[in-house]
């Protein structure tokens, strides 16, 4: 067995919105370019994908074991933005009630490094909440959650040449 190569969440995330995705197993390059960079807006424990999978019972009379098989998946993502002075605000004016679309989350690869082929990824398509504003605070930034409302998650994507 070899050495795992770890990496840290900070600098090596990558987050963006993408309005349109053809194949949630297969994105795009240009597609998900044509998103918007989330992850300058997100605070350092603001992307929370909210994953979680329900039992079903397996358990017969006949055995002392409670049974159970993986049931269904369940994805909740919600995340963290900052608020931005101005016309920078664009997280703020991205969230919108209703607002159909894709978060794309891509881990392991430098933030900088720009979407490209073979590039793993995971795809939540879904809809927004509203923006729900945090509590004021003493020195502290101001910032908001949004949840997306999934109908569709593909937690292995590769993105397409």
């Amino acid at each position: 067995m070899t050495t795992p190569v770890l990496y840290p969440f900070d600098a090596f995330t990558r987050v963006g919105w993408v309005p349109t995705i053809a194949d949630l197993s297969a994105p795009t390059a240009a597609e998900l370019t044509a998103g918007t960079d989330l992850t300058c807006f997100l605070t350092k424990d603001g992307l929370d994908t909210g994953v979680s999978e329900s039992a079903i019972d397996g358990g017969t009379l006949c055995s002392d074991i409670d049974g159970e098989e993986p049931g269904t998946s369940k994805y909740q993502p919600t995340l963290k933005l900052y608020r931005a002075v101005g016309a920078d605000d664009d997280a703020w004016d991205l969230v919108v009630h209703g607002t159909a679309g894709h978060l794309v989350v891509r881990r392991g690869v430098a933030y900088a490094t720009a979407w490209a082929a073979a590039q793993k990824v995971e795809i939540y398509k879904g809809k927004f909440g509203n923006p729900m504003p945090a509590a004021s605070a003493a020195n502290a930034n101001q910032t908001f959650s949004a949840k997306v409302y999934t109908s569709a998650a593909v937690l292995k994507s590769t993105v397409a040449a």
